[in-house]
């Protein structure tokens, strides 16, 4: 990479999903040289998107650790401070002061870096704590109370990424814990102070019966798979959670909804919105549900409530717009976790009689 013309530069960014900066990149004549002399002062610099920032210094300390086994500056302030996640005032200047002792000897720029120091470690602060999140997402035991604090010092990068449109791969990559149905849930309460999951558990648990009730899902086929593991079963905490499970499956088919952008029952995902993979739902001992987005995997998950509640859930957080052929369903959902009046004119004639949907949900 120290040896890239621009223009191997710029095919770099591309083959990166960065492409957008190319222009600026040319308009600078970046080398790779230049590239690797990069620090977060001089990204903040050259690259307008904050999330954008911070894919590529990842990707430059990530080529960095390969090449040249360096640790990334961030990770050289984690091992040297033990009790960083404390930091503040005094410490935090020496922590970047470490920072700037241990990185390249930097060139002269061909354009003006100069920041407020607030805000230069402002970054800094940021980049420890995505490294740091990155590293302990890949243990075995996980301090989850700090990666509930580093979480929520770091919320505001990626709202800014997913408004950006920042590929969700990327987004990802920098924040691995979203994999995690909790930290998705608990993305989702930051955003709108609801308990999604505890939400989902109680609408499951209240309209069950009634939704299996109806007559559009009695000759289904999920109805009937589930008729048939009823007969296997006695323990009524398991007939319960069948129940919930075909529900839940059963929502879009009640509405009038397109239930493969809700679930691929035992078939492969085909679809780029928020969707649930689930194999064998009726089987105890076999089933899987995941959550995919854009075809992949992004999460898996217990059961169909912790399902259901993740699928809304993506919808919020990663700021996707809900098709318009599982509106109604999700339309119903949404309006009994915020405790909304559930609007009548989209509910089909049965559904209304049969839910005996009351006018303020107790779902709390």
């Amino acid at each position: 990479m120290e040896s890239w013309s621009v223009d191997q530069v710029c095919n770099w960014l591309r083959r990166s999903n960065l492409g957008e900066l190319v222009p600026k990149f040319r308009e600078e004549e970046i080398s790779g040289a230049a590239l690797l002399a990069l620090n977060d002062r001089m990204v903040q610099q050259l690259v307008k998107k904050i999330g954008h920032q911070a894919v590529l210094m990842d990707l430059i300390n990530k080529y960095k650790q390969q090449k040249y086994g360096l640790q990334s500056f961030a990770y050289v302030c984690e091992a040297g401070l033990p009790t960083l996640p404390e930091i503040s005032g005094g410490n935090l200047k020496l922590c970047s002061a470490r920072c700037r002792t241990c990185s390249y000897t930097l060139p002269n720029f061909p354009y003006d870096v100069k920041m407020e120091e607030s805000a230069y470690l402002e970054g800094d602060a940021t980049y420890v704590h995505i490294n740091w999140l990155k590293k302990e997402y890949m243990k075995t035991l996980r301090n989850w109370k700090e990666v509930n604090n580093k979480m929520n010092a770091t919320i505001q990068i990626r709202r800014k990424m997913i408004c950006d449109k920042t590929p969700l791969k990327d987004i990802l990559r920098l924040f691995p814990f979203l994999r995690c149905p909790y930290q998705l849930f608990r993305e989702f309460q930051l955003l709108t102070h609801m308990d999604v999951y505890q939400k989902t558990v109680k609408i499951l648990e209240i309209y069950s019966e009634s939704i299996l009730s109806l007559s559009p899902v009695k000759n289904n086929p999920i109805n009937i798979m589930l008729q048939e593991h009823l007969k296997q079963n006695t323990d009524e905490n398991i007939l319960k959670h069948m129940k919930m499970t075909a529900a839940c499956l059963l929502l879009p088919d009640v509405f009038g909804d397109d239930s493969s952008l809700f679930a691929a029952v035992n078939e492969e995902v085909k679809v780029l919105t928020p969707v649930l993979e689930v194999k064998n739902p009726f089987d105890v001992n076999s089933c899987r549900f995941a959550l995919y987005i854009e075809k992949q995997e992004v999460a898996q998950l217990s059961d169909c409530t912790t399902a259901l509640a993740a699928l809304v859930a993506a919808f919020h957080v990663y700021n996707i717009q809900c098709p318009s052929r599982i509106q109604r369903t999700l339309k119903f959902l949404v309006s009994l976790i915020f405790e909304m009046d559930i609007p009548q004119a989209f509910l089909p004639g049965q559904v209304k009689r049969g839910l005996e949907i009351p006018k303020h949900p107790s779902v709390c």
